[in-house]
């Protein structure tokens, strides 16, 4: 899932100004919970103007409270951050150096959450956890957001069961 430059240009949307680009996935009617439930993905960006900070952001959209998981190159922890139960985790005050990585570069992210219990996974190795308190109930969608133009490899999304919601690779089939 991706828009290019020769895209943009196409529906006359300028990439002279700084643009935040937005890919909503509602795959359907979801019926996995927001407090039990793995999300994997890969994603990198193409920067479109030259970002000091260039950023992924996945958000997880539910009934009650989204989920989100922003990510910058190391040296921009401090823009960082974490979205879950309607309260921000930020770089600026926690150390979210661990959930950065090249954000130009494919990157295996993935989102396990299992009784409200949050472990952030960069390329497969264990970044961050946190816990909250309130359920945001059943899943509704996915979001995919930057300040350059994303790419999504493939997105699974699956309850803890092991039973796969959704799962696509976008190659168009």
């Amino acid at each position: 899932m991706a828009i290019t430059k020769d895209e943009l240009f196409e529906n006359k949307i300028s990439i002279d100004k700084e643009k935040i680009y937005l890919y909503s996935y509602f795959p359907g009617k979801l019926q996995v919970s927001s407090d039990n439930f793995r999300l994997k993905t890969r994603v990198r960006m193409k920067e479109v103007r030259n970002n000091l900070c260039p950023y992924i952001s996945i958000e997880v959209y539910c009934q009650r409270y989204f989920m989100l998981l922003k990510s910058t190159p190391k040296g921009c922890a401090n823009v960082a951050s974490l979205w879950f139960d309607g309260r921000e985790i930020n770089g600026r005050e926690t150390d979210l150096a661990p959930i950065t990585f090249d954000v130009t570069q494919w990157t295996d992210v993935e989102l396990i959450v299992r009784n409200k219990h949050v472990t952030i996974q960069i390329n497969n190795q264990d970044a961050f956890s946190t816990s909250y308190q309130n359920s945001s109930k059943l899943i509704t969608g996915l979001s995919f957001i930057s300040n350059g133009l994303c790419e999504v490899d493939y997105v699974e999304l699956a309850g803890l069961d092991g039973k796969i919601i959704c799962n696509d690779n976008f190659d168009g089939k």
